[in-house]
């Protein structure tokens, strides 16, 4: 085993539990005992809706509310009492057709970089610029931070992908050299841009909005988002 102190999130948005719930059943049969198990926002998981009060995934800034406001302390509190290498935090998505990492600038790091080579069937991965005071869960914890974007469904093969990276992180297993290309976040498709086909595959490039297009979809419009999706650019490829 790894000297690593895992925790693995579930329920960051409350209506996007089931996943999650699998991977951590995953890991209890796999390696009981060995990992944090995080249920981050129990009261919307309850209630099975995004949140309660404010996204608790944009709160870590301080701009949460009621009861996210108390969770964003009881999380904080948690990362420096139980000191965790590393923090996955586990999502879906409707626009999401594979495995893609998820990181925050302030996550960008070699422990980050283990995970994304662990995870070999996570072969995209986006990165947001970094932040002075980051809003993210992820971003909040820093190196070793990732979160992760699944489609909504096929659950259970999902969780199997996920929780065999978690496994084989902890377990110290070699991942296999492979090349995973890091797309960086630079901008917003307003809704005005019309994206010819209506909707795309992730990392499509558009020249109507001059990069690749991730989650460029017609659902952002049905879902009241307030963008088609997000520009990005390649930055770099990763391995480890």
């Amino acid at each position: 085993m790894n000297n690593f102190n895992v925790c693995v999130a579930r329920a960051t948005h409350g209506n996007e539990n089931d996943l999650g719930l699998l991977v951590h059943e995953y890991l209890d049969a796999q390696i009981p005992n060995q990992y944090y198990k995080l249920v981050a926002n129990p009261r919307a998981m309850e209630l099975d809706q995004r949140f309660v009060d404010s996204d608790l995934n944009r709160s870590f800034d301080g701009s949460g509310k009621g009861y996210e406001a108390e969770r964003v302390e009881e999380i904080r509190e948690l990362f420096q009492t139980e000191k965790f290498t590393h923090v996955v935090d586990i999502h879906t998505s409707p626009t999401t057709d594979s495995v893609i990492g998820v990181v925050p600038g302030e996550c960008d790091s070699p422990e980050t970089n283990l995970v994304i080579a662990t995870m070999q069937q996570m072969k995209n991965i986006v990165m947001f610029k970094k932040e002075s005071n980051p809003s993210s869960l992820v971003g909040a914890f820093g190196h070793g931070g990732i979160g992760i974007e699944c489609p909504r469904y096929d659950l259970k093969a999902y969780a199997v992908i996920i929780g065999k990276g978690v496994v084989d992180l902890l377990k110290g297993v070699k991942p296999e050299q492979s090349q995973k290309l890091l797309y960086m976040i630079d901008g917003y498709v307003s809704l005005d841009v019309e994206i010819p086909g209506g909707s795309l595959r992730d990392f499509d490039e558009i020249p109507q909005i001059g990069g690749y297009g991730f989650v460029v979809c017609d659902i952002y419009k049905k879902a009241g988002f307030n963008h088609q999706g997000m520009r990005a650019s390649t930055r770099r490829e990763v391995s480890y």
